[in-house]
């Protein structure tokens, strides 16, 4: 049995200190994460969103890329559960895509892996 330790910690609404989860994670979840993490341009859109809340415009002119582009690194950046969205109407009608971190923390005991 793997006794793998995951511990993810889980943002709320108001920013305040995380309640810590420890979760037992498949091989290909770990996997993910490490993917996901595996890029520069990743890690910037990381960055940039542990300091607040962005939209894709937003992203694409902090990180110099195509919309597209971006769209592609925040998906794989939410498959792997780093960072979650949402559809908002923007101010002047549109619907905008608001991307935030979903979790805080990682840690992975690589001795239990």
């Amino acid at each position: 049995m793997n006794n793998s330790r995951f511990t993810r910690q889980v943002p709320n609404a108001r920013s305040h200190p995380r309640p810590q989860r420890t979760l037992e994670p498949e091989e290909s979840e770990i996997l993910s994460v490490a993917t996901a993490m595996g890029s520069e341009t990743r890690w910037e859109i990381i960055r940039a969103l542990s300091t607040e809340t962005r939209t894709i415009h937003e992203l694409t002119e902090l990180v110099d890329l195509s919309k597209g582009t971006v769209s592609v690194h925040v998906k794989q950046l939410e498959e792997a559960g780093l960072a979650a969205s949402r559809f908002n109407v923007s101010d002047n009608g549109g619907v905008e895509k608001e991307i935030s971190l979903a979790v805080d923390e990682i840690t992975v005991d690589l001795r239990d892996i």
